[in-house]
């Protein structure tokens, strides 16, 4: 028994070695294959197959230096410009625009232009005040060139007529002129010397407008006319004189209205009275701006935009 024991368990243990020593190179191989199969170098192939420094192209791909170029692509001083487009010392142009000094830019002031007044006659008497500027220049706003341009209707009809001044002697002497609109064209009517008030250098032009007639007085020192538009004419409504005696002695005389004497300042300047004092009185006077002398409601130029 023990023997048949014995001889089993040594055709176990038999067996168990031939198991054992069966396919020896097996387990030599699977360790060689570790060697092969993982192969770190040269299946990962970190180098080659990675490549970090060829695939990612830091330098070419983003190209931080040209693509986004932020020197040329914002370019802030010429994009803003900020001299250029605000230019603010000429935008504004206070010294210009204002001007409080020098009244040249505002001299022109528009024209109230009768019912009857029609473009065609308006745009005559504009071709006579570019002709009159050509001929005696433009007035800078100080009483030179044509410094007077005004609509008014003197014969009351309901039309216009065209006045205008121009210097000859600045601040001492100008030249007047008073255009009609007659059978659809300009007609010069009258032309004369600027009236002169007192016996000083006052040039000046006066308007006594009434309800039929206007009066514009002419002449100097003692002796004035005063004249009307009648039937397309300028003619001589009545004159005045009076004493160089006034008002130092009040009653030196005579004192004259179309010849007729006063023998008193009183009497006389009661009977102009009679004839213009019911009359709106518009005046204008050629004075030298830069004299502060002059009160500032006598402007030195009058030019109406019709």
């Amino acid at each position: 028994m023990r023997k048949s024991l014995s001889f089993i368990l040594s055709i176990l243990l038999v067996l168990t070695l031939c198991l054992s020593g069966c396919n020896p190179s097996e387990p030599e191989e699977p360790s060689a294959s570790l060697e092969e199969s993982s192969v770190p170098e040269k299946s990962s192939q970190p180098e080659e197959s990675s490549v970090p420094e060829e695939s990612s192209q830091p330098e070419e791909s983003s190209v931080l230096e040209e693509s986004s170029l932020p020197e040329e692509s914002s370019v802030p001083d010429e994009s803003s410009q900020p001299e250029q487009n605000s230019v603010p010392e000429e935008s504004s142009l206070p010294e210009e625009s204002s001007v409080p000094e020098d009244p040249s830019l505002s001299v022109e002031r528009p024209a109230s232009p009768s019912a009857g007044d029609t473009e065609e006659m308006l745009a005559a008497f504009r071709d006579i005040v570019a002709s009159l500027e050509e001929e005696h220049g433009k007035t800078t706003g100080k009483a030179d060139g044509l410094c007077f341009v005004k609509l008014i209707d003197l014969d009351r009809d309901g039309v216009d007529e065209l006045f205008c001044a121009w210097e000859v002697d600045q601040y001492c002497s100008y030249m007047t002129e008073i255009y009609q609109w007659i059978d659809n064209e300009v007609v010069l009517l009258h032309q004369e010397p600027s009236y002169n008030i007192g016996t000083s250098i006052q040039p000046c032009v006066c308007f006594y407008i009434g309800e039929d007639t206007v009066y514009i007085p002419y002449g100097s020192e003692n002796y004035y006319e005063y004249k009307s538009l009648i039937n397309h004419k300028i003619e001589t409504a009545f004159t005045t004189y009076y004493s160089q005696g006034y008002p130092l002695s009040p009653d030196a005389g005579p004192h004259e209205i179309n010849g007729t004497p006063y023998l008193t300042y009183d009497e006389y300047a009661q009977a102009i009275d009679d004839l213009i004092g019911d009359m709106e009185r518009v005046y204008y006077e050629f004075i030298d701006i830069d004299n502060e002398l002059f009160p500032e409601e006598h402007p030195p130029v009058i030019i109406e935009v019709f």
